[in-house]
């Protein structure tokens, strides 16, 4: 088996990374959330984190989304700063936007309305705003429930308004937390294909090994705070860095493998 650090160090020290994160640590109390967390992620890229819950992975991204401070450690996105010694910049200034499991949808804003919203905090002119939500509605399949309030849509047209909501802020990283959650397979597939084709950089965050190799790309396996290996897919399965990861992984294995 290949060293977690072996494994990591192919992916740290990239080449112009749009997002650098190096040697995070969050500690809640006497618990230590995050070990440690250092990787790059070149620009177009999805990252998947998968891990079991509570193993730090929503600390991570919001640490990244800058919704809570890190107690060590550095993040760059494009080049820029956003935390670090005596650095902090806040969330609404990384480009950064971040889908919460439990979506967060206004239940008396219309699909239309509530995408406007991060638009009219940019301060956009009425008819730019039209345009972009418009198009990024049109691209998701929304624009026949413009009008429509939450309460009406599937869960997973759902889904797709709190996805339109963060595209339309025009983000350099998108950050999604267990967007699979409550859906079936047939709609977690149809998402998948969706997000894959968005040609925009990726941490997507999951605890389910199959919705995790389902995404492609490269994929970091968490326990515990730590990252215990990131890479490409097939090297979770092929060449586990440690224990842990060769178990946590059989079950998409087997199924992959047929």
């Amino acid at each position: 088996m290949k060293t977690v650090n072996s494994e990591r160090s192919r992916f740290v020290n990239m080449k112009h990374p749009l997002l650098h994160v190096e040697n995070i640590r969050q500690y809640f109390e006497k618990t230590v959330a995050l070990a440690d967390i250092s990787l790059d992620l070149p620009e177009g890229e999805i990252l998947t984190i998968l891990g079991p819950s509570g193993c730090g992975k929503t600390t991570f991204l919001r640490v990244v989304a800058g919704l809570q401070r890190p107690d060590y450690g550095t993040i760059e996105i494009d080049g820029r700063t956003v935390n670090g010694p005596g650095i902090w910049v806040s969330p609404q200034k990384r480009s950064v936007a971040m889908i919460f499991q439990n979506l967060a949808l206004w239940p008396h804003l219309s699909v239309k309305r509530s995408v406007e919203l991060g638009l009219k905090e940019k301060g956009l002119r009425k008819a730019e705003r039209a345009y972009i939500i418009g198009e990024t509605l049109e691209r998701l399949g929304l624009s026949q429930k413009s009008e429509c309030f939450p309460h009406t849509l599937s869960s997973g047209e759902q889904q797709r308004v709190a996805l339109a909501r963060a595209l339309v802020l025009r983000p350099r990283l998108l950050l999604l937390d267990e967007p699979f959650s409550h859906l079936d397979w047939e709609l977690r597939q149809d998402l998948t294909c969706l997000i894959k084709g968005l040609e925009t950089t990726i941490i997507f965050v999951t605890h389910d090994q199959l919705d995790a190799f389902a995404m492609e790309g490269l994929l970091a396996i968490m326990r515990k705070g730590r990252l215990e290996q990131i890479g490409k897919q097939d090297e979770a399965i092929k060449n586990p860095a440690t224990e842990f990861v060769q178990n946590f992984v059989r079950k998409a294995a087997s199924l992959l493998r047929g």
